[in-house]
């Protein structure tokens, strides 16, 4: 899944913490950056970014903080996101002995990835992974013929 995402060029303390709407988000950084995103298309390994996509960032960003429309855009760039055919994660024992799967996490790698990371450790220690992975087991996509 690409995600596009655009950062502006402003003098610090326009924001201080992170701004989310129901449609995107603003993320401070260091030394005056301002990171507004994003969208979620499905693209393949296309990393391209696309006019519409900076079109709805922006959009995004000044429905957001109006004051941006007159900051210099220092730059755009699309990432991708590993995602599913049915949008959950991969968790779970694979099918060579020893092998653990902890993919797919989409947008949310950042938040779930060091509970996902517990729960793949234990897995792979041969402990009970301490949450239920069952809706995220690895055979739900083997080919049934």
């Amino acid at each position: 899944m690409r995600g596009h995402i655009v950062a502006f060029d402003l003098t610090p303390g326009l924001l201080r913490h992170v701004v989310c709407s129901h449609r995107g988000y603003l993320v401070p950084r260091g030394e005056g950056r301002l990171l507004a995103g994003s969208t979620v298309e499905r693209a393949g390994f296309d990393k391209s970014v696309t006019a519409g996509a900076l079109q709805a960032v922006l959009s995004i960003a000044l429905e957001i903080a109006p004051k941006l429309a007159d900051v210099r855009i220092a730059e755009s760039w699309a990432g991708l996101r590993p995602g599913t055919p049915d949008g959950l994660p991969v968790v779970g024992k694979g099918a060579a002995l020893g092998l653990v799967h902890a993919a797919g996490l989409f947008r949310n790698g950042i938040l779930l990835g060091p509970l996902i990371g517990e729960a793949a450790a234990r897995l792979a220690l041969g402990r009970d992974p301490g949450i239920d992975l069952s809706a995220f087991d690895p055979a739900r996509f083997a080919r049934r013929d």
